[in-house]
């Protein structure tokens, strides 16, 4: 099984896909709300690129009465249609026995890329179980993710990770075989072209968390610019789990540089411990918790200092519990055996009293990260989305593994 990975739908071209199979996924709206309207009685969806296309549409297929307009344009409603394109508004009240004309500003493009294929396939987080049945019966060739914005890339964005990352941990794991995987960067349309996954990463991350300049004028905002870097050292993380190929070897090594040894002098200490010390403390937890499995080959020197440093924020600023400080005990026990005797104490306690007082107020640790930063519902609510796609990413995992072994046993 190969499979191809498009991050965006405008580098796709009629040789990439034609004669494969084909799963195309925009899973916060457009994919999902196909899936929706169908699983909600929706007798046939007709996706189509322009508005124009939509209204001429409807006449033909019944009308009114039996065909619904929906869509968007830049996330709005479109003006004249019936509705807009959550999935939450296509219940069967709305959709039952009718034909519904779908227009979107990347999804249905996609799908319209990718009608020179054998088979199309609407992927989403609520049919992922499907999505890998169908898979494993088919061996899909090509997956298309669309990228069609200069605000995110493979490390901005969580989602990149998780399903480029999630589908190509999945062939792998099924077959043996990593995949290739591809960024379709059509961020400037006059010059599309094929990226490898290796290449927008590495990209990406020498033109912002690497790039000295970048790093300064976000260092002119607050709380919510350093919690960017933060999510970022997340994402990197997510890509070594999930396709430790892309990533260079020396990246762990370049952030050492950059961010614990601030060898640029840009304030970097200064900088978080003023601003947002539970961003630092868990892009620090990020980099230990990456030597403890393995993905950076960290000297002990610099094993020592990153953990010094961590230990330093612990003992200032206080837990901040993000998803790697308070709730990972072989990675504090990792931590605290880096460390010197006076400070691993310290650490050690400082690491205990946090855990007695959430079993004594009975109350979840990852509170006293208000405490530390009073970080916003919007972050929290970003690491919700990452737990999410891990377990979708899990399930759908689990379930083409346990397809196959059934079908070796049979």
């Amino acid at each position: 099984m190969k499979i191809e990975v498009f991050a965006s739908q405008t580098h796709v071209t009629e040789k990439d896909i034609r004669g494969k199979d084909c799963v195309v996924i925009d899973t916060l709206r457009a994919t999902s709300t196909i899936i929706t309207a169908l699983a909600n009685g929706c007798e046939q969806v007709i996706p189509v690129e322009e508005v124009g296309q939509a209204t001429r549409l409807r006449a033909s297929v019944g009308g009114d009465t039996m065909a619904v307009l929906g869509g968007e344009r830049g996330g709005q409603k479109i003006p004249g249609f019936d509705l807009g394109n959550s999935p939450l508004e296509y219940g069967p009240e709305h959709i039952y026995g009718k034909t519904l004309i779908l227009t979107t500003t990347n999804g249905t493009l996609a799908i319209g890329k990718a009608e020179t294929a054998s088979r199309t396939y609407i992927g989403a987080m609520i049919n992922a179980t499907s999505i890998a049945l169908a898979l494993l019966k088919t061996e899909t060739d090509v997956v298309i993710q669309p990228r069609q914005s200069n605000t995110w890339g493979p490390i901005s964005l969580d989602h990149v990770y998780e399903f480029t990352g999630g589908l190509s941990l999945t062939v792998k794991t099924v077959t043996g075989k990593e995949p290739d995987a591809y960024m379709a960067a059509y961020r400037t349309r006059p010059n599309r072209r094929m990226q490898d996954a290796k290449e927008a990463i590495a990209v990406e991350t020498r033109s912002t968390i690497l790039n000295p300049t970048f790093i300064q004028e976000r260092m002119k905002g607050g709380e919510g610019s350093a919690q960017m870097f933060g999510e970022i050292f997340r994402n990197i993380f997510g890509w070594h789990v999930m396709r430790p190929s892309a990533m260079d070897k020396e990246l762990f090594n370049d952030l050492y540089r950059m961010y614990i040894k601030d060898e640029n002098k840009l304030g970097i200490h200064e900088y978080f411990l003023r601003v947002n010390p539970a961003a630092f403390q868990a892009m620090t937890a990020v980099m230990l918790e990456s030597a403890r499995k393995g993905y950076w080959k960290a000297s002990d020197e610099q094993l020592k200092t990153t953990a010094s440093l961590h230990a330093q924020i612990t003992r200032e600023k206080g837990a901040a519990c993000t998803e790697f400080v308070c709730d990972n005990a072989r990675l504090q026990s990792f931590v605290a055996d880096q460390l010197g005797n006076s400070e691993k104490q310290t650490y050690t306690q400082n690491m205990k009293e946090v855990h007695e007082a959430s079993a004594t107020d009975g109350k979840d640790v990852v509170l006293k990260e208000h405490k530390l930063t009073s970080e916003q519902t919007v972050r929290k609510n970003r690491v919700n989305g990452v737990i999410a796609g891990s377990l979708v990413v899990i399930t759908f995992i689990g379930l083409v593994v346990l397809l196959k072994r059934k079908k070796k046993n049979k």
